[in-house]
């Protein structure tokens, strides 16, 4: 799923992430030395501490009547207990989210007027590790997405319980779990994970059941969720065979049929990183088959970037493009027919597609307009990665796809939102 920048599938520290804003101060521990978050932004992410003694963090920020803000507090370390509360102009409480223990907090609110607000993030017990970091999420205008990971941490199922615990959303969707690009070790497929190391697909089971327990642990979590197992179709730790990439496939779907799921996760899919620039459509399109025609049926979603042109080529018999591999000087063969197979036209398929600047935008629209299928949603990276600067937030990537479904003439809702980063940024 993500964009053709990032599959050095090794060092994550190399990236950033534009929507951040740190907390500046230890001081900021009462309404009149709040920090100020500023009156521009839809949307932000504070990373916050506490050091010793401290346990109040104030934040200002401006919104508008009738917004609807959206508020959580994530990152919480275990054994820890924090709590938010929001405050008008005057420091009236208007709004709280007080869960007891480690568990991520969130509530939506509609703006009353139009002006200042304040949170405060306020650490009840426990002793937080050295550097450790909070993050505060307010959201003020537009649409709301629910968050999705790539995962790194998969061989501890407590880390993967917490996970869940943390997550703070409480929105029907999907949330997506990918977990690295195809491999095989001995006899025994499984992915090769975003820190190097090998992943077997019952270790993927084990993570994502871990997962959906701490998901549905959360007391607050009442809304249904699916949940979407990934992988990406990158080349490079799997043999270029047609039968190893199906087989890949086929044990890809054993794995996500033996997950359980219950409570406030009502459905487990497959998924997709389909990279144009990662791999032939041959060998992409083999591990799709392998999962499409092993067991029960289950949804396989692409929530890959498209690399065709940028023109409007609706019109074109069946239009190819010349992709250059991201990491060696090959090109691959692709159709729109191909990217057609993977997001429809396979029994299984879905699409999500990956909504991350404005060539996704008319990539994806064209690819639609050439032959008619559904998007369930859309991927959003929110402005994630080294490139941040030229990559959309989240109501961008909404908005700008939203309309320009229109403006041709082939709009649908989306209804499906979320957005995805490594869980770096929260834990």
């Amino acid at each position: 799923m993500m964009i053709v920048f990032f599959v050095v599938i090794a060092s994550k520290n190399v990236f950033a992430y534009d929507n951040v804003i740190y907390e500046t101060t230890s001081s900021n521990d009462t309404f009149g030395t709040a920090q100020n978050l500023g009156n521009n932004f839809s949307e932000a992410t504070i990373k916050g501490t506490f050091p010793s003694g401290d346990q109040n963090d104030y934040y200002k920020f401006n919104a508008t009547k009738n917004d609807n803000m959206y508020i959580h507090l994530s990152s919480i370390p275990t054994g820890c207990d924090y709590d938010f509360y929001l405050y008008d102009k005057d420091y009236v409480q208007l709004a709280y989210s007080n869960t007891s223990q480690d568990f991520g907090e969130f509530f939506s609110y509609t703006a009353p007027y139009t002006g200042t607000y304040y949170v405060l993030v306020r650490k009840w017990g426990g002793t937080p590790p050295a550097n450790s970091r909070y993050k505060l999420f307010i959201k003020t205008q537009g649409e709301t997405f629910n968050h999705s990971f790539y995962v790194t941490n998969t061989t501890s199922t407590d880390y993967m319980r917490y996970l869940g615990r943390d997550h703070t959303n409480n929105l029907e969707g999907i949330v997506i779990l990918s977990f690295g690009r195809p491999m095989k070790q001995g006899s025994v497929h499984g992915v090769q994970g975003y820190n190097d190391s090998f992943l077997s697909y019952s270790q993927i089971t084990q993570a994502v059941n871990a997962f959906i327990s701490g998901y549905n642990e959360h007391p607050k979590h009442t809304a249904k969720i699916k949940v979407v197992v990934g992988v990406t179709n990158q080349r490079g730790m799997l043999v270029d065979n047609t039968v190893e990439w199906y087989n890949n496939g086929k044990a890809f779907k054993e794995a996500v049929l033996n997950i359980s799921y219950s409570k406030n996760v009502t459905e487990v899919f497959g998924g997709y990183d389909a990279e144009m620039g990662w791999n032939d459509p041959l060998y992409t399109k083999e591990l799709a088959r392998g999962f499409s025609e092993t067991g029960a049926y289950r949804r396989l979603y692409n929530y890959g970037s498209h690399n065709g042109a940028t023109y409007d080529w609706s019109g074109e018999t069946d239009p190819s493009w010349s992709v250059k591999d991201d990491f060696s000087s090959r090109y691959f063969q692709w159709k729109a027919s191909d990217v057609y197979y993977l997001s429809w036209g396979l029994s299984c398929a879905y699409c999500m597609p990956q909504i991350y600047n404005d060539s996704h935008v008319k990539r994806w629209t064209y690819q639609k307009k050439w032959r008619a299928f559904y998007f369930d949603g859309l991927l959003s990276t929110n402005k994630w990665s080294e490139f941040s600067s030229a990559l959309y937030s989240n109501q961008e990537s909404y908005a700008n796809f939203y309309n320009f479904l229109n403006q041709n003439g082939i709009g649908e809702p989306l209804e499906y939102r979320t957005w995805i980063a490594l869980p770096s940024q929260y834990n």
